[in-house]
């Protein structure tokens, strides 16, 4: 996912955390080494959508 364009990576993370709920369960990690070029689009994309929708 990480190689993704920035809208397609934020968009899976959406997914996840609509799929999840809002039931406090769900815990995002990330288990594999990030290539280098790619950590300045990737993690930002991840955590706007999860700002998004903590609403914070």
């Amino acid at each position: 996912m990480h190689l993704r364009p920035y809208d397609q990576v934020r968009a899976e993370a959406e997914n996840i955390l609509q799929a999840a709920g809002h039931t406090g369960r769900l815990q995002i990690q990330i288990s594999e080494d990030i290539p280098y070029r790619v950590w300045r689009t990737s993690m930002p994309a991840i955590a706007d959508a999860i700002d998004a929708y903590c609403g914070t």
